[in-house]
């Protein structure tokens, strides 16, 4: 099996901007942010809520970057903060608050390889396609992050929204800042 490198210069111009229309086609279907997903504890009054408190963000343990997570868990708890404070929610101490709201995320490196199915074959002779089977690897980074509501008195979980989206390169602030808004935006369910 042959390798990109050794593919033709036309073969690879046609991937090239197939790839490119397809990139086009799909950023224009593309909403401007994630979905957020949600999961709701049934019978929960979240009118009565109206102050909160953010718990600390882990900085080292078991599974956890302790670089990223010592970058990015201030900035993130502070965007909670601000987030909430913008939908009307008060910020006290944790013992004071009705509800408290603990963030995490993960990201986890992935591999998906695609065969397109096509035979290697060769047309139109040296100016057309190689005999290459056309198979695309993609390495990517799988990216969630969950904001957990737990209820003050009764210390139950009430409501979690998560965003999980493919990325690639490195965690910055102002990603895990748009995540933490795009995520609480969905609180208090409607």
């Amino acid at each position: 099996m042959k390798n990109l490198k050794n593919d033709s210069r036309l073969h690879l111009a046609i991937r090239t901007l197939a790839l490119g229309a397809l990139t086009l086609w799909f950023a224009g279907c593309a909403t401007t942010s994630p979905t957020v997903n949600t999961k709701i504890e049934p019978g929960t009054d979240f009118g009565r809520y109206k102050s909160f408190a953010i718990l600390p963000v882990s900085r080292g343990g078991a599974g956890v970057n302790s670089d990223v997570a010592s970058r990015v868990a201030r900035p993130a708890e502070e965007e909670a903060a601000a987030t909430l404070t913008a939908a009307g929610f008060r910020q006290v101490d944790q013992a004071g608050a009705d509800f408290s709201v603990l963030l995490r995320g993960e990201s986890i490196p992935k591999i998906a390889v695609t065969d397109w199915g096509f035979p290697p074959t060769t047309v139109g002779g040296s100016a057309g396609l190689s005999g290459a089977r056309d198979v695309d690897v993609d390495e990517y980074d799988e990216r969630t992050l969950w904001a957990d509501v737990y209820d003050n008195q009764t210390k139950k979980p009430v409501w979690t929204g998560w965003v999980k989206r493919k990325a690639s390169g490195e965690i910055t602030v102002e990603g895990v800042r748009a995540a933490v808004r795009t995520v609480l935006s969905a609180f208090p369910p409607k």
